[in-house]
């Protein structure tokens, strides 16, 4: 149940944020000062920050489309964050100009 409402949440933030992402991915940046990758994914970039944030970025060529690929990222960084005890909250975001384009 939990990996099904993050799929939702993502496809519902997708459509919200999808004109604002770059102001949205730089809010994320300043917030949140210290880095440390939780693993090594071909389609985002994860990372725990300060203060318990867990930090996933889209990072797909062009427009960040949404895939299975993608979503399978998405998922195994989840569960990352669900056995650390530490993150209180996950912020998705996208890279470049683009949440999602799709």
């Amino acid at each position: 149940p939990f990996l099904r409402h993050i799929t939702n949440i993502t496809m519902l933030a997708a459509r919200a944020l999808s004109r604002s992402t770059a102001l949205n991915a730089k809010w994320a940046q300043r917030c949140f000062m210290s880095t440390e990758s939780i693993g090594t994914f071909d389609n985002i970039i994860a990372e725990k920050r300060d203060g318990g944030v867990g930090l996933i970025t889209l990072n797909r060529p062009k427009v960040n489309a949404v895939s299975d690929p993608l979503l399978h990222d998405i998922t195994a960084a989840c569960k990352i964050y669900d056995a650390d005890a530490e993150v209180g909250a996950v912020v998705i975001t996208g890279s470049e100009k683009f949440f999602s384009g799709g």
